[in-house]
């Protein structure tokens, strides 16, 4: 794990994050750059980028590119699959998570842990519990899809070595 002293709170949430108030958000780990908000909410705590670096994690057979769509195809390789019903709403038997996106590119996925909780990795800077976040969410632009993913096949906790809260 690196040892970032950087964090999202302060000017950087309140420039990026303009529909969240950072008061009425939980922070729940500290900065990291050993994994981003897919890994976040893949539960597989990498770095997942399309990029082709040393420090990053991409499925094998999935197009190194940015549109948001190749991030859904990424992530069905971990189980999550579109929706049925585009919606934020819970569903018994699975864990959802909403992709965000600005022109068709990824920006951004977070996790529906409930009816008005969601959960987010901010890049290198730590997780955050949050309410739930509206269609559009600050720099990170418009929700694309939502995906769902049966509990049998959910991923790990976040380990402790992040953990700030126990």
């Amino acid at each position: 794990m690196d040892t970032l002293q950087r964090t999202a709170r302060g000017k950087w949430f309140k420039d990026n994050l303009r529909n969240l108030k950072e008061r009425e958000c939980r922070f729940i780990s500290k900065s990291t750059t050993d994994y981003n908000c897919v890994g976040f909410a893949a539960a597989d705590y990498l770095w997942w980028h399309p990029q082709q670096q040393d420090e990053h994690f991409w499925p094998e057979g999935v197009p190194r590119d940015f549109w948001a769509k190749t991030y859904v195809q990424a992530l069905a390789t971990v189980h999550f699959e579109v929706c049925p019903i585009q919606s934020p709403a819970i569903e018994d038997g699975y864990e959802k998570i909403v992709i965000y996106h600005r022109g068709s590119k990824f920006s951004h996925v977070a996790v529906i842990a409930g009816p008005a909780l969601w959960k987010s990795k901010l890049g290198e800077f730590e997780d955050i519990e949050h309410a739930a976040a509206a269609r559009k969410m600050g720099e990170y632009g418009l929700v694309f899809k939502y995906l769902r993913r049966e509990l049998k096949w959910a991923g790990a906790p976040l380990p402790e070595q992040y953990r700030i809260l126990k």
